[in-house]
């Protein structure tokens, strides 16, 4: 499971800096609303320690819903960094 991969990985100074690091992983689940299976994105941000995390420190994101949001974006003509575009996102 990720959150014992992203363990293992954060106890390897060799690879890992303390107090830092990101994983993730694609599931399909359950969506818990509407009973459909969806494609999840789990990932553990920066600024946490992957040797101690758990799973409260994983963010679930439905894949579908950051496939429209970029289609969205990318529908935008004011598309950038540090553009309106993105500011909307």
């Amino acid at each position: 499971n990720l959150v014992y991969r992203s363990n293992i990985l954060g106890a390897d100074q060799r690879i890992t800096n303390t107090g830092g690091g990101n994983t993730s992983a694609k599931l399909i689940e359950t969506d818990p609303l509407t009973g459909e299976q969806v494609e999840v994105l789990w990932v553990k941000g920066s600024g946490g320690d992957l040797r101690t995390s758990k799973k409260e420190n994983f963010s679930s994101l439905y894949q579908g819903k950051l496939q429209a949001l970029d289609d969205t974006y990318q529908a935008r003509d004011d598309k950038g960094y540090k553009s309106a575009g993105e500011d909307a996102m």
